[in-house]
């Protein structure tokens, strides 16, 4: 065991607990019937907020991770709050939009380091740990498939569908109720 757990096994099993944690956030706007292009800026707000806390204010790493996913959430809402009302084209342009404003801030800023990026991160060996917290759509799983069919559905259900489309952000963060939806 110990053998598998050296550094770079621990690295690339890293680099594959992100991408699912993206993968995830991909999952849930697809699901709910948007297509968002914005995910990966939102995962930066997130990974640099948890590498500053941690990095430079030696904050313990599961807490930083849980700031950084806090970070992304609120400026998710930020974000999500203007454009809920996009649909189609629209909204994956200014998503798509939003992504490349990120982009372009983080390479520019002092505090990331610009392009050179961030170094100095403490590693953290029980990664994994998040990818195991991941799951399908959590209790409100029926109601993002069923606005994802039709507005006029999630009407006749008893429910505003884009109530719950400002929740996707914060339904891809570690959490993940075990009732109340058909996946789990």
């Amino acid at each position: 065991m110990e053998d598998l757990l050296n550094g770079y096994f621990l690295q690339v099993l890293t680099f594959v607990c992100i991408n699912i944690i993206l993968a995830m956030t991909i999952y849930m706007t697809l699901c709910t019937g948007i297509l968002s292009l914005g995910n990966a800026g939102l995962m930066s707000f997130g990974a640099y907020t948890s590498a500053i806390l941690t990095a430079q204010y030696h904050v313990p790493m599961p807490v930083g991770i849980f700031l950084g996913g806090v970070m992304a959430v609120l400026v998710a809402l930020v974000i999500g709050l203007p454009t809920i009302r996009l649909r189609g084209l629209y909204l994956a342009i200014a998503t798509l939009g939003f992504g490349e404003v990120v982009r372009v801030i983080a390479l520019n800023l002092e505090i990331t380091h610009g392009a050179l990026g961030y170094s100095g991160i403490p590693s953290m060996g029980c990664t994994f740990r998040l990818c195991k917290r991941l799951g399908a759509p959590g209790c409100f799983g029926n109601r993002f498939t069923d606005g994802r069919t039709a507005s006029c559905v999630s009407g006749a259900a008893g429910f505003d569908g884009s109530d719950y489309f400002l929740l996707v952000p914060a339904g891809t963060f570690p959490h993940r109720p075990r009732h109340g939806s058909r996946e789990g």
